[in-house]
């Protein structure tokens, strides 16, 4: 039953990836290597309130589907580092080293942030 949540998450997850990084980069929005930068730390905050709301053994079939699964489907690394060497490859190094540096800093301080609001919500 583990493998089963984790693979529907996971395709859920996939499709929702696929389907805002049209509808940014098909409204004009901003490029699509930033749809993605956006996606990850969407999917970082999300992951960090199930994670909150399912850490309890008795829920692990939630945690695997919505967190391990459809967070991880959600969120790419392989898509982030192939837009990385892309932009690297096409001589906009500058602009790979800040989607570089701005994925990692803006995805740890959105779980970050997540954390330490939920804590303040359940110490009020």
């Amino acid at each position: 039953m583990a493998y089963l949540a984790v693979f529907i998450g996971g395709g859920g997850g996939s499709v929702l990836r696929f389907a805002m990084s049209k509808a940014i980069v098909a409204n004009g929005w901003i490029q699509g290597h930033w749809a993605t930068l956006i996606i990850n730390v969407l999917a970082s905050i999300a992951l960090v309130v199930i994670v909150d709301a399912y850490d309890d053994k008795s829920k692990l079939m939630y945690l695997l589907l919505l967190g391990t699964g459809f967070c991880g489907g959600w969120s790419t690394f392989s898509t982030f580092s192939m837009e990385t060497i892309n932009l690297i490859s096409a001589g906009r190094t500058t602009e790979a080293v800040l989607y570089v540096s701005l994925s990692v800093i803006l995805g740890i301080g959105a779980a970050m942030a997540t954390m330490l609001w939920l804590t303040r919500e359940y110490a009020s």
